[in-house]
């Protein structure tokens, strides 16, 4: 081997000796309890702000482990409820039969109107003519929609077709439909409605503390949020007593961030103002001019409500730790994430308590090694250009 390469080798093993002892001092700050569980099987563990505040924005130190300290898998959400449902609201409807035609009297449920469903028994039929006519006093009639194909609109489902008829927006109390059985029996027409669709969706949040600083300056109300943690926070709350009637200028502003707002009144209400600022300091400067200053009961601030999701065993005992600088996201086989109950029970975090890093007491280093502290990134630069020189003089001298 080349002399200058064992050199530079021997010079930055030394180097790389110190950075891996470096990182394998860092440990977890915190360590929490969690409760014994009564059966085998998944749960979710909601998290408290004071471990979303001390852990990682992104949660990549959280461990949950054993009795014996072998992880368990785990996988972070955050606390949302959302719903969906669909529900079938009929509208009285009034079948007239005639020969070789069908009229359906349908007064809708509400006005105005552009499309309603029809149901009727599955029926192989060819193609039926329908013409849509609304009114207001069952007298007199007006065009809707012109002839169409009522085949060409039904879709089935169980034993049932449903027809479904759009139409230009009208605030007829009636409509009628008129369907030509000239060349095919009628249809046996069970009763027309409306799918209602309602969606719910909720995101569930937790007030952070802080401490609050108010200065009057001249024009400005300056205020200052200090919180024990940097907290992705995600919303503020403003409670103002006084006066009844307000419109101000607010600005939100941290390290590296600055967001202009407004407060106004809304019948005593809160005033929310959402946020997306992970800080642990924000500053607000809320803009009176030559009005009165506000009367501000308090300032509520809120993050996201976070659980894990992990399977534990019944009568093992858990913990959970976190704030570890060096930590890296885990790498966990998610798959169980696919067979979950609907509904899991919900556990809570028990006692926090901090742990002792392990200090090792600081003893004078060898002269050779500060001095190797000081000027060894150097002397290895050096080392590796005179390498590279070295290098380039033999090739010019062969040729």
């Amino acid at each position: 081997m080349n002399p200058y390469m064992k050199t530079i080798k021997l010079l930055c093993l030394p180097l790389l000796i110190l950075l891996w002892g470096a990182a394998a001092n860092a440990q977890p700050g915190y360590r929490a309890s969690l409760p014994t569980v009564p059966t085998d099987g998944f749960y979710a563990i909601d998290l408290p702000q004071e471990v979303l505040g001390a852990a990682s924005p992104n949660m990549k130190d959280i461990r949950i482990l054993d009795a014996q300290g072998v992880e368990v898998a785990y996988q972070p959400r955050q606390d949302i409820m959302s719903r969906k449902s669909s529900e079938w609201t009929p509208m009285p409807m009034e079948v007239r039969a005639y020969p070789h035609r069908t009229e359906l009297i349908i007064t809708p449920d509400t006005l105005p109107l552009s499309s309603f469903i029809l149901r009727a028994k599955n029926a192989d039929l060819q193609r039926k003519e329908a013409v849509l006519t609304g009114s207001d006093d069952k007298q007199h009639w007006y065009g809707v929609r012109g002839r169409f194909d009522l085949n060409a609109l039904g879709r089935g489902e169980g034993t049932e077709t449903l027809f479904d008829l759009s139409f230009p927006r009208t605030d007829y109390h009636y409509y009628k439909l008129s369907v030509n059985d000239s060349t095919t029996s009628p249809y046996h027409f069970i009763d027309a409605g409306r799918v209602k669709v309602e969606s719910y969706y909720q995101q569930y949040l937790l007030e952070v503390p802080f401490v609050q600083h108010l200065k009057q300056e001249k024009n400005t109300s300056e205020i200052r949020l200090d919180f024990q943690h940097r907290y992705q926070l995600c919303r503020l709350d403003f409670y103002v007593s006084a006066p009844h009637y307000y419109h101000r200028n607010l600005s939100v502003k941290t390290d590296e961030h600055l967001a202009y707002v407004s407060l106004s009144n809304e019948g005593g209400l809160p005033q929310s103002i959402p946020i997306t600022l992970y800080t642990d300091t924000v500053s607000l400067s809320i803009y009176n001019g030559d009005d009165r200053p506000l009367t501000i009961d308090s300032i509520k601030a809120y993050i996201h409500k976070v659980y894990l999701i992990a399977e534990l065993k019944q009568g093992m005992r858990y913990s959970l730790t976190y704030e570890d600088p060096r930590a890296k996201m885990p790498q966990y086989d998610l798959t169980f994430t696919q067979q979950l109950p609907d509904n899991l029970p919900h556990i809570s975090v028990g006692d926090i308590e901090t742990l002792q890093r392990i200090v090792v007491a600081p003893t004078p280093d060898p002269q050779w090694l500060t001095f190797l502290k000081t000027y060894g990134v150097w002397i290895v630069i050096l080392l590796v250009m005179a390498q590279l020189l070295y290098m380039v003089y033999k090739m010019l001298k062969k040729e």
